[in-house]
């Protein structure tokens, strides 16, 4: 099982179920339970970028980091592979912006899109859901308190359908 070979340099301090969500070093453990022929999870810790891994055999598969301007990584705070492509795709939330990332093409994501503050959609966005029946919808959480549904529109930008604001807190947990 992946919790059991998940290794010590991501997650030191927690094993078994309490790795799914270790905030001592920011990291998130997901499975892709949907699809049959894809078996895999996908880990991020700050600095280090996102690792994916076989969920069978533990072996690493690629590594996805998203920079900036200055070279720095973004650390990814959510992740969710997307439900309508079978885990052929992987979302990613950090600071102010959402990463996806072509599964079979590890390196940078293939975009980045940054939400605007007058969109209402501030913030961390650490939490992530996509749509199992629609490939080209996905929703974010702000630590701010508001959750965002986008739509792939013009030109491969993300367009806000909605976005729900004044939740208490920080959103940490979306699902469909």
């Amino acid at each position: 099982a992946i919790l059991d070979t998940v290794p010590a340099r991501c997650c030191a301090k927690a094993r078994g179920a309490e790795a799914a969500l270790c905030t001592d070093c920011f990291s998130r453990i997901i499975s892709d339970a949907r699809s049959e022929r894809r078996r895999h999870a996908a880990t991020s810790s700050r600095g280090a970028g996102i690792t994916l891994w076989d969920a069978v055999s533990g072996a690493t598969r690629g590594a996805y980091v998203a920079k900036d301007s200055d070279g720095v990584p973004h650390a990814a705070l959510a992740l969710e592979f997307d439900a309508a492509s079978r885990g052929a795709w992987l979302w990613a939330g950090g600071e102010r912006r959402l990463m996806a990332f072509d599964v079979s093409r590890p390196g940078a994501p293939v975009s980045v899109w940054q939400p605007s503050e007058k969109e209402h959609q501030r913030g961390l966005l650490g939490a992530v859901a996509t749509s199992a029946v629609r490939a080209d919808v996905v929703a974010a959480g702000s630590y701010a308190g508001s959750v965002g549904v986008y739509a792939d529109g013009a030109h491969g930008r993300l367009e806000p359908q909605l976005v729900l604001a004044g939740h208490r807190g920080g959103g940490t947990g979306l699902a469909w």
